[in-house]
């Protein structure tokens, strides 16, 4: 091939290169690549304290208040206040959707107006606010984004499109709609006091340094593990629906509440007023629910409450005496007629009369009536009014124990009662409101008591 054919082969290779280059450019054909340019709003779902919507000049916030726990605030219809607690599993997939969503970026400045907004902050402060427009075509709504530092100063703006699930979500609900729908949060590691009441009963139950107490009606002992179960029930209710716009209280009940439940805790009081049946095929009743600046009117299931009661017999310590059957010191045992039968102290591993140890069968006897009235729990517990019939049935005689220092701890009288396994041994006590509390004992050891009981109330 000669010269001039190798340079002219040159000059054209170079033309055509040429070519490509200056199409490429913007001379001849596309310019760029078709594929449109997306970018997602930079929020961390971890660090974000607050999220702010604004509608038509409303706002709505939720607000962190611990790791997980989140408050929203509103007003309802009439510009009044409202605060109820945020159910975090909705906040999180809202901060995941806003988090991950993305935007086709427009190399335009759209016309979209602040009138829809939500607004993210972190906790260092910096922000992100969105604003939305009108829903397009293809499921698409415009946005326009507001990158701020800490100032609150814009740094960045970012035109574009959405998918219009996320405005969906933020600006075209109600955000009322994410309350969490648990009505207590106290647990029984928290609580320090709960009072039920109904029109039939009423208790209050407290907690002190020796743990759990009746205080009212009577001041008593109480049974730990049915106060748990009782704050444990209260955990898990639910509300079926939240009340926007809840009817007078004279349609609920809740002018005349037919239960009251008040509980104290290290974090605050809650209490719930429950009214008259709001619907009887699905079996709901309406209740008010407050705590601090937080109320809302629910409807909540009533067979739901079932497992709470308000009788004081329900949380009565299940033994007569509360205390170890070693702490027992001494043991007296009068007749009906108030004689003493027997008066005898511990020593030791023995029980005395005076200075001589007892026989051995009478040692058996006391050691397994300790033993029922601090270690059996009862079959049976019953709070009656003074004067009642049943007071003097069957009556063996009244026990007097004191410890081993000689403080007195509790004077019971010993009662017998045929039952469908033969004689029970009944335990009274008198309360502080003048009312007595039986124990109905219905073990083998309570059975061999009774025996023991007639024989020293006889003068055996």
């Amino acid at each position: 091939m000669r010269l001039q054919t190798v340079l002219i082969w040159v000059v054209v290779a170079g033309l055509l290169a040429g070519v490509v280059a200056w199409t490429r450019s913007g001379g001849v054909g596309p310019a760029r690549s078709d594929a449109p340019t997306t970018w997602t709003i930079p929020i961390d779902p971890a660090r974000v304290e607050r999220l702010v919507q604004g509608v038509d000049g409303r706002e709505t916030s939720v607000t962190r208040a611990e790791a997980d726990t989140w408050m929203i605030r509103w007003s309802d219809a009439e510009a009044r206040p409202q605060v109820w607690k945020a159910d975090p599993g909705r906040v999180r997939a809202a901060l995941r959707l806003l988090s991950t969503a993305a935007i086709v970026v427009s190399d335009e400045e759209l016309d979209v107006k602040p009138t829809d907004t939500i607004e993210a902050t972190e906790r260092d402060g910096r922000s992100v606010e969105i604003w939305f427009g009108q829903r397009a075509a293809g499921g698409q709504t415009p946005v326009v984004v507001l990158v701020k530092d800490t100032d609150g100063i814009a740094q960045k703006r970012v035109d574009g499109r959405i998918g219009s699930g996320v405005p969906d979500a933020f600006v075209r609900a109600d955000w009322s709609i994410w309350r969490d729908p648990t009505l207590f949060d106290a647990t029984a590691a928290t609580a320090d006091a709960l009072t039920i009441r109904t029109a039939a009963d009423g208790v209050r139950l407290e907690r002190g340094p020796r743990g759990w107490s009746i205080t009212e009606p009577f001041r008593l002992d109480a049974e730990t593990g049915e106060i748990e179960r009782a704050i444990g029930v209260l955990r898990t209710l639910q509300a079926s629906s939240f009340e926007a716009d809840p009817p007078e209280d004279a349609v609920t009940g809740l002018d005349e509440p037919i239960a009251t439940v008040r509980l104290d805790s290290r974090t605050g009081t809650r209490t719930m007023e429950v009214g008259g049946q709001a619907d009887s095929g699905r079996g709901l009743l309406f209740a008010r629910v407050a705590a601090g600046e937080t109320a809302a009117t629910v409807r909540l299931d009533a067979q739901s409450l079932s497992g709470i009661s308000a009788a004081p017999a329900a949380y009565a310590r299940r033994v007569p005496l509360n205390m170890n059957p070693g702490d027992i010191g001494r043991v007296r045992f009068l007749g009906k007629d108030g004689r003493p039968r027997l008066d005898a102290t511990r020593s030791g591993g023995e029980w005395l009369t005076g200075s001589e140890p007892v026989a051995p069968a009478q040692r058996d006897a006391i050691d397994r009536l300790v033993r029922v009235l601090t270690a059996e729990p009862a079959a049976q517990i019953n709070i009656s009014q003074p004067g009642a019939e049943s007071a003097t049935v069957g009556e063996l005689g009244t026990v007097e124990c004191l410890t081993r220092e000689g403080v007195p701890v509790a004077s019971l009288r010993l009662r017998t009662a045929q039952g469908s396994g033969g004689m029970r041994l009944l335990i009274a006590m008198d309360l502080s409101n003048g009312a007595e509390i039986v124990w109905t004992a219905a073990t083998e050891q309570a059975s061999a008591v009774v025996a023991w009981a007639a024989l020293m109330a006889s003068g055996g």
